[in-house]
């Protein structure tokens, strides 16, 4: 005699099953999703008892074992479970109930394969892929954490914002590859440098962090500093080949320099700059006044990014003056009217300029600007003049030099030999060769080559013979204290006769009285330029001056003496 199946509806089936995979897709907890998948199992199986966690109970087994019931058994496929149903009583043989189980089994696999799929992405969108620390997004919220329970136990947590030092040489001359092999590297050995309760993550490109979450001290805070960079700096195998590398390191401390992780984070970043600014290889612990440097120089940074377009900047001049007294040519000089700030000095922006890059438009529209009012002096019956240019090392350094100076001569009709071209003794020592062979392309143009600030470079006089340049200007430390009795004068001397002895022009910088023009004169220096003169003018007053029927130097000493005794009456 049959027993008739007393099975719930195609639609509850349906709803029940929607349900369970409504779980599924919302992520809900695994273990109340698997008892949903049994209780409808025992809907659709009234004389079984379906099981997923684990095996039937003890007491179910003993029942099954005593009796004539059955079991059926699933496997979940890739997970290692297995589903179980035990029937209490023996049950009618249905296919119904092998496709249920089936089915039942299937539904365990997928929501088990989501919960490990979830907690993979979940591991993803907190690890760097490529180290397998801490991504940025993750240790913030770790440091958050840690701060939240620094908090509760009047701990301190400490923040280390970690660069690599000339990472990018490495990446290009071994390879992205290797670069990422000596990243993986660097990420393992901090690993090994954490404690107990502290975690490293990977910002970004070549920098990490690291929280400390319970230093006792500021002192051990520096200690665990140090004996990271000390395990970056031992040398790494990369690909056969031992490559060292340094890092430059910056601290924050919680609460004593912020008490918000995005803050903390940016103070050890500032720290960690001025790290790099100040010789790499280091550890800075912050400081206010950092921060506070560190945010005027981003605003002059964005202030300079518009400089150019708002036609902030200005050309000025400084005589380039014989020592007998007659006017040979012009030194062009940049001033930069900020709109608040007013007037900048070169020295302030300069090296930022270089820093960003952004030196090569500045200087490429100098050397524009320079020719063009070159050329109106010219053409207003001042034939005589020539005009110096300073170039920056990254400009100078650049393939498109060449190109770029032809060009300038070219738009403004600027004689290429009234064009001199000033660059600094320390950047040609670098690489004598390459910058030698630039000067040489450079002078078959007809440009004059000037060699400035000579003498702080510490470079070997022979050097000049094989550099083709044409002035020579010696660094106004020289000029300062040439008048003391164990002074520079001697050093000058021997200066001046070496580079006449290479036909080169000589020229002092920054002269500022008539004994130090006397002693210059008589070591048989050949031009001279600095406050003796006045200081830097304007075209306008170049003009003005220009135009006067005395003589040139005597209206620029008139000119600077009658501005000192302003100045004196002001005071």
């Amino acid at each position: 005699m049959s027993t008739a199946l007393n099975l719930p509806s195609a639609t509850d089936t349906f709803l029940s099953v929607r349900r369970v995979l409504e779980m599924i897709c919302r992520d809900e907890n695994l273990d109340s999703i698997l008892e949903e998948i049994e209780r409808w199992v025992d809907t659709q199986i009234p004389e079984g008892r379906c099981f997923i966690h684990h095996p039937p109970p003890h007491s179910l087994q003993q029942q099954r074992a005593a009796g004539p019931a059955d079991s059926l058994v699933y496997p979940i496929l890739g997970t290692g479970r297995k589903l179980f149903v035990h029937f209490v009583e023996s049950p009618a043989r249905s296919e119904h109930y092998h496709q249920v189980a089936a089915f039942a089994a299937e539904l365990a696999a997928t929501a088990i394969r989501q919960q490990k799929l979830s907690a993979r992405v979940e591991a993803g969108l907190r690890q760097d892929p490529l180290t397998g620390l801490l991504n940025r997004g993750a240790v913030q919220q770790t440091l958050d954490q840690a701060i939240q329970a620094a908090k509760a136990s009047a701990r301190k947590v400490t923040v280390l914002f970690i660069g690599l030092d000339r990472f990018k040489p490495v990446n290009d001359l071994y390879g992205h590859a290797a670069g990422d092999q000596l990243l993986l590297e660097v990420g393992s050995r901090l690993r090994l440098q954490l404690g107990g309760d502290d975690h490293a993550a990977r910002i970004g490109g070549d920098e990490f962090a690291v929280i400390l979450c319970n230093p006792q001290s500021q002192h051990e805070s520096e200690m665990a500093a140090q004996r990271i960079l000390d395990s970056l700096r031992a040398p790494h195998q990369i690909d056969g080949q031992a490559l060292s590398i340094t890092a430059s390191c910056g601290a924050s401390i919680f609460p004593d320099h912020a008490v918000a992780a995005a803050e903390l984070f940016v103070a050890a970043g500032t720290a960690m700059s001025q790290a790099k600014r100040h010789g790499r290889n280091q550890i800075v612990l912050f400081a206010p006044d950092n921060q506070r440097r560190a945010s005027d120089r981003l605003h002059l940074e964005h202030a300079l990014g518009l400089a150019l377009a708002n036609h902030e900047f200005q050309l000025v001049y400084q005589p380039l003056v014989s020592v007998e007294g007659k006017l040979d040519g012009l030194e062009v000089l940049l001033s930069w009217n900020h709109p608040q700030r007013g007037r900048i000095a070169p020295k302030h922006f300069i090296p930022v300029a270089e820093e960003t890059g952004l030196i090569v438009p500045i200087g490429n529209w100098v050397l524009q600007e320079a020719c063009l009012q070159g050329t109106r002096w010219l053409n207003s019956g001042h034939p005589g003049l020539s005009i110096s240019v300073n170039v920056s090392a990254v400009q100078f350094g650049r393939a498109d030099f060449f190109d770029t100076v032809a060009a300038a001569l070219t738009a403004s009709q600027f004689p290429a030999d009234r064009l001199e071209l000033e660059v600094t003794e320390s950047f040609v020592m670098q690489d004598v060769e390459a910058a030698s062979l630039r000067m040489a392309a450079l002078r078959k143009l007809g440009i004059r080559i000037a060699i400035d600030d000579f003498g702080t470079g510490y470079s070997s006089l022979s050097y000049l013979s094989r550099l083709p340049v044409d002035t020579l200007k010696i660094d106004q430390s020289f000029v300062r204290n040439i008048q003391d009795p164990s002074g520079s004068l001697p050093v000058v001397q021997s200066i001046v006769k070496l580079a006449h002895n290479l036909n080169l022009v000589v020229v002092a910088e920054g002269v500022e009285t008539v004994e130090e023009l006397d002693l210059l004169r008589l070591v048989g220096c050949d031009r001279v330029q600095g406050y003796l003169y006045g200081s830097a003018l304007d075209a306008n007053a170049v003009e003005a001056l220009l135009r006067k029927p005395g003589g040139l130097v005597e209206a620029l000493v008139e000119a600077r003496v009658a501005h000192a005794e302003a100045e004196d009456f002001a005071q």
